[in-house]
């Protein structure tokens, strides 16, 4: 078994906080998009996600990015501390709706394993 990632302590002792891309500068964007891949590698592994859901190059695709930020924001919420105790569970359904959403976006993409589309 692997370690776990540091941010799975630091999502059970602070409350999420919702990201605004558009209103990032170069280097908040650069540090947030560090913050959500250690999040993202850790979902795709614990999932088994592969890249019709969730391609390597997900960070090149601004709408992955916002879909997955807010996935991330809601996974921090369901367990911070204080959460209700439903809301792991209502956090799964809304995965299994983002999965959807980014199966059909990664579809528009064109992307392949190993080979990026560019937008």
């Amino acid at each position: 078994m692997t370690e776990p990632a540091a941010f799975l302590s630091l999502a059970l002792d602070r409350p999420p906080q919702p990201l605004c891309w558009a209103a990032l500068d170069p280097d908040q964007t650069a540090e947030a998009l560090r913050d959500l891949t250690a999040w993202v590698d850790w979902l795709r592994e614990r999932y088994r996600l592969d890249h019709r859901t969730i391609p390597g190059c997900w960070p090149e695709h601004g709408d992955l990015i916002e879909e997955l930020s807010a996935l991330h924001t809601a996974w921090q919420n369901a367990y911070t501390t204080g959460a209700r105790p439903e809301a792991p569970l209502d956090w799964h359904t809304n995965f299994a709706h983002c999965q959807t959403r980014l199966t059909t976006a990664v579809a528009r993409t064109g992307c392949r394993p190993h080979e990026h589309r560019a937008e």
